[in-house]
């Protein structure tokens, strides 16, 4: 991401280029990267930042 100057093409700060790096670092292994998920998620006893919280 660095070396391709991929980062520098992205807004600083926003929601929408979190999503853009989400995708870029995951898409070969998840079909949802860069997607807004739908349902809330954790692992083991940890639980992920809930839905209400990301819209």
């Amino acid at each position: 991401m660095f070396e391709s100057g991929y980062l520098e093409k992205l807004e600083t700060g926003t929601f929408e280029t979190l999503k853009k790096i989400h995708k870029y670092l995951y898409k070969d292994i998840y079909e949802f990267a860069g997607v807004l998920r739908n349902v809330n998620i954790a692992k083991g006893n940890f639980r992920f930042t809930p839905l209400t919280y990301l819209e």
